[in-house]
This record gives structure tokens, C-alpha cells and sequence, in this order.
């Protein structure tokens, strides 16, 4: 029924520029997370490696699965925890 989880922005994402010396950075992304049919505001840490046209990015979110309206299955032989995760990894090129 909800095949689909979508994240939107708030804002554009803007890549911070790394510290001297290092070519990794940490921010977040904030914006509308929908899972579910419910849309909840996030905030996802992110860290990112910075080459010179090119950006490696991963974060994740863990987040309880009722924020989503979602019931974790329930069995007498299996337990599921009452948290989800959203794991993403992004790798982004300059274009030309």
C-alpha cells in the first residue's frame, strides 16, 4: 500500500567546505521525511568526502516506526525492534 518513503528538502543542501586539511564534512539535511502516509519534519546527519568534482555523502536516521503510523510485526517466535532506519549513500559529479 505504501511502497515508497520520500524525503524533501527544506532548503537547497549546501556542502559546507571541509576545515584545511581534511576533505570531510559533517552537516545534516533537514526536511519532510513520508513513510507510511504520514509526513514528519527531520533532521538526517550527514557526513560527506569532498574531491575536487565530486561529493561521496552517507547518512542515516533512526526513528521509531509509530512516528509513521507503523506496527512492527508481531510473532511469538521473532522480535522486531520499535525503531526503523534510513540509510542512504549519494555520489554526486559535477556536470561537463
Amino acid at each position: 500500500r505504501f511502497p515508497l518513503a520520500t524525503f524533501v528538502a527544506k532548503t537547497p543542501i549546501i556542502v559546507p567546505q571541509p576545515q584545511r586539511g581534511s576533505d570531510t564534512v559533517a552537516f545534516y539535511f533537514e526536511g519532510a521525511l513520508t513513510a507510511h502516509g504520514i509526513t514528519r519534519q527531520v533532521s538526517i546527519p550527514v557526513q560527506a568526502v569532498l574531491a575536487e568534482k565530486r561529493v561521496e555523502a552517507e547518512g542515516s536516521l533512526l526513528f521509531p516506526m509509530a512516528d509513521f503510523g507503523i506496527t512492527p510485526p508481531a510473532s511469538s517466535d521473532v522480535t522486531v525492534e520499535p525503531n526503523g532506519i534510513l540509510e542512504f549513500r549519494l555520489l554526486l559529479e559535477k556536470a561537463g
